[in-house]
Order: structure tokens, then sequence, then C-alpha cells
């Protein structure tokens, strides 16, 4: 690692960005916390803590939250009437910080009933992260049986 830190800083000096990770450090995330911690921000909720601009409305409904496991991915899905910017950004921030032991459900609750900005606004990087559907209109049980979710 020191030799990996006196690279990544001469990198730095000619301009390239450059992280480095000590692999000691690295621990697997915890799926089932992060789920429960999911689960907390379902429902109807003022989603203030999680919006990147409070210039509109913040009153969101957030039907589901899923984390799972494929293999060496995690994927988060996140369902909502409609979505604040930055929204889900600021959600997985928040769930890798559950997974990672950083944060837990009650500081989930918390932060969300508070409606400051959770973890101070950080936000997972948009890297990694896809919108995957757009659902427009209202839903009906026909709808939801046709995603084959159930």
């Amino acid at each position: 690692v020191p030799m990996a830190l006196k690279v990544a800083e001469e990198l730095e000096k000619q301009g390239v960005s450059v992280e480095v990770i000590d692999p000691r450090t690295i621990r697997p995330l915890d799926i089932d916390a992060m789920a429960r911690a999911g689960q907390v921000l379902e429902g109807r909720h003022d989603f203030k803590a999680f919006a990147a601009t409070t210039d509109r409305p913040s009153v969101r409904t957030v039907h589901s939250v899923r984390v799972r496991r494929q293999g060496s991915f995690v994927t988060i899905d996140v369902r909502a009437d409609s979505f604040l910017r930055g929204m889900v950004r600021r959600i997985v921030a928040v769930l890798l910080e559950v997974g990672r032991g950083k944060m837990n459900e009650t500081e989930v609750r918390e932060a969300l009933a508070n409606r400051k900005p959770a973890r101070n606004g950080a936000n997972a990087p948009a890297k990694g992260l896809c919108l995957r559907r757009v659902v427009l209109g209202r839903r009906t049980e026909a709808t939801d049986d046709a995603d084959g979710d159930d």
C-alpha cells in the first residue's frame, strides 16, 4: 500500500485522478441489513432528506425498495409514484452505508424524519446506476400482474 500511495501521488501531480483501496479493508456488504433499511423508506413520506433540491414538494410514495445480490453484483430497485432530483442516488448512498455497517436501520428512519440531508447529502456515483423502466399513467392490477414479479 505505501508504494501504491507514492505512485498515486505522482499520478495526481500529472493530473490523473487516482483512488487507492487497501484490499485488507474491503468487507462484503450486508445485503439483509440493506433490505431492512430499504423497507423503512417504503410508504408515503417526506423525502426532503433525500432530495438534491428543496424547491419542490418532497412528499412521495415509495412502493418498494428491493436489495438483492446477483452473482458479484448488488442490485437496488426502487419503485415509486415519482422521484425527486437525486433521490435514488441518495437512497443508494445511504443503503450502501448500511451495508458497510456505518449506518443502521434506525438512523435511516431518523434521517427520513429529520428532513435534513441524509449523510450530509452524500450521493452514490451515477456510474453503475441506470433507469430500467418508466410506467406512465395509472397502474392497474392487470399491469402489476404483467410484471411477472409475483
